[in-house]
């Protein structure tokens, strides 16, 4: 329909203009009764900007997120932001979907070098998938070492200035 178009136009746009965005953006729907489990991200490289768009009646009982011990109602429009590191969860107890926007952003502390180290080293995470037979999920220089050599960084812009 021509208001989703509308709405997803929107919601990009609003993506676009976050500080520091890590590239990582979706409208998550979380279905009635559906649980995350308590989980979290493997560093602090980054911060969750959490939007809920639709969110069933009911109150935190009934829908709801939990970072680092503090239960959070979801309230429409209203956003949140947390440190992925920290063990978070969510949950839809109630019959209707849940929909909130999620992006990710650097974390403010980070200098500029240094996220562009980490885009540099996600991005050769990525290229190394593409070869599986060369990637080294143990060891993130193994993987960047072959991912300059299949031209996917450049590793003169990379370790310079570091």
């Amino acid at each position: 329909p021509p208001a989703a178009g509308a709405a997803g136009e929107a919601l990009a746009a609003a993506a676009a203009r976050l500080p520091q965005r890590f590239e990582h953006c979706l409208v998550s729907c979380l279905s009635p009764g559906a649980v995350i489990r308590p989980h979290r991200g493997p560093t602090n490289k980054k911060l969750r900007f959490y939007l809920p768009l639709v969110v069933p009646p009911g109150g935190v009982d009934a829908c709801g997120l939990k970072v680092h011990g503090e239960r959070i109602p979801l309230v429409p429009g209203r956003p949140i932001v947390f440190d992925d590191s920290f063990m978070h969860s969510a949950w839809n107890r109630s019959p209707a979907a849940r929909f909130v926007l999620i992006a990710d952003v650097w974390h403010p502390d980070l200098a500029p070098r240094e996220v562009a180290l980490l885009m540099a080293m996600q991005g050769a995470f990525e290229a190394s998938l593409q070869h599986p037979a060369n990637a080294s999920a143990a060891n993130p220089y193994t993987t960047m070492a072959h991912a300059r050599a299949q031209g996917a960084v450049d590793g003169a812009q990379l370790w310079t200035g570091l």
